[in-house]
């Protein structure tokens, strides 16, 4: 059984859907760039949303040892619109301090040491990615578009990142990475910290 080398921690909640769509998409972009078998892929990277950025933040510093017990990587993803209002006594320059800023008030007091911890901030938000794939696929349906972006409604927002995460709609996935740089930097990331495990041995 494959070992799960990365958790990926988000803000957000699972929505009515069984799995968790935003992950969905992101697991997609990285197999276009990894190749191979996709379920090992995926089983190699775990989601886990936390219900808002207050238990995000906690899950980075007093619960990442314990997530982290068998030696894997965390990734944890912040919108980064209000992030710096969760941040606001911490921060030295409020709401102008630098992502750099950010991500060391986010690191500080963590349980894990900070190289195994990586933060991403998501700019603005996930409703900036339901924007991108809007500009990107046309065969979307514009109600459902609507009522994920405008109304917010989580699940018609997963059901279009399902959509977009098909096997068929790898050109719309790198239009939205195109659109969405900080997106493509949590896909490179994780890319990243699987590839060792995707490269076969030389014995092998």
């Amino acid at each position: 059984m494959t070992a799960v080398k990365v958790t990926v921690l988000y803000e957000d909640q699972r929505g009515e859907t069984r799995d968790f769509a935003l992950h969905r998409l992101v697991m997609a972009c990285v197999y276009d760039r990894t190749g191979g078998e996709r379920h090992h892929v995926e089983a190699l990277v775990e989601a886990r949303p936390q219900k808002g950025d207050a238990k995000l933040r906690q899950a980075c510093r007093e619960d990442a040892a314990l997530i982290a017990a068998d030696g894997r990587h965390l990734v944890a993803v912040f919108d980064d619109d209000h992030v710096r209002d969760l941040l606001k006594r911490e921060l030295p320059v409020g709401s102008a301090a630098s992502e750099a800023v950010v991500v060391a008030a986010i690191k500080e007091g963590s349980t894990v040491t900070p190289e195994r911890l990586s933060i991403v901030l998501l700019k603005k938000n996930a409703e900036t990615v339901l924007e991108a794939a809007a500009q990107c696929d046309a065969d979307l349906a514009r109600d459902q578009l609507d009522a994920a972006i405008r109304r917010k409604e989580r699940l018609y927002r997963d059901l279009i990142f399902k959509a977009v995460a098909r096997g068929e709609k790898r050109s719309v996935r790198e239009c939205i990475l195109t659109r969405v740089p900080s997106l493509a930097a949590l896909v490179e990331l994780l890319v990243a910290l699987v590839r060792n495990e995707l490269t076969p041995s030389p014995e092998g």
